[in-house]
């Protein structure tokens, strides 16, 4: 019995690899209202599931009878988070995911100072990891400027069970997300060469006992 375990475990092993291939861009469209806003404590999309408390935007609304507008991406709808708002990110399926790039900006025509946005992720095996972005302060609404910038997570972004968004004032889109997967794949082969040593090894340790 030990003898078919031990050959198992040599064979193959399971690891947790991340798919780029599965990669998901949540794009929060179609806009919930038409030039239009909402609050909402809930949403998911391409099986990314997004909780708390944030508003879901139409990029052609305006912020202010005034005229002060929100940030603006080819008349799609985004998410924005203000002070005291929250924001957790995780699969639907409470499955492990990477992160590839994120579109950020700032709130609207009001706050044209540069937003300075955390995302802290947390690690499946515990622990936690964290990277800032700041944005260039340039939004003018639908008025023509690039208002979003797209930003890349660096590597330790990888084996999350959440993500969690900070309260700066900012809007976000297009979050690349990548499910991890599990796969087998073959041992090297050094550990074929260890594999007989260690079975001839395991016999005349039982031949041993047996004799004595």
């Amino acid at each position: 019995m030990l003898r078919k375990t031990l050959s198992a475990l040599l064979f193959t092993a399971s690891v947790v690899t991340v798919s780029t291939a599965n990669a998901a861009v949540v794009t929060f469209d179609p806009p919930p209202i038409v030039g239009g806003q909402v609050v909402t404590t809930s949403y998911t999309e391409s099986g990314v599931s997004f909780t708390g408390s944030y508003a879901y935007t139409s990029t052609t609304v305006a912020a202010s009878p005034g005229g002060d507008f929100f940030a603006s991406n080819s008349s799609t709808g985004f998410v924005q988070l203000l002070f005291g708002s929250s924001m957790t990110i995780a699969m639907a399926d409470s499955s492990l995911f990477s992160l590839g790039s994120v579109d950020l900006a700032e709130y609207s025509t009001v706050f044209v100072s540069p937003a300075t946005i955390t995302f802290t992720g947390y690690l499946s095996g515990g622990g936690t990891t964290s990277q800032t972005f700041t944005t260039d302060g340039v939004i003018d609404g639908p008025a023509g400027l690039a208002d979003f910038e797209s930003f890349v997570f660096n590597a330790s972004f990888t084996g999350l069970a959440s993500l969690v968004a900070d309260t700066t004032v900012f809007s976000m889109d297009n979050l690349e997300v990548n499910p991890a997967s599990v796969s087998a794949v073959p041992v090297p082969a050094a550990a074929f060469m260890f594999a007989p040593a260690l079975l001839g090894f395991l016999g005349l340790r039982r031949k041993t006992n047996q004799s004595t």
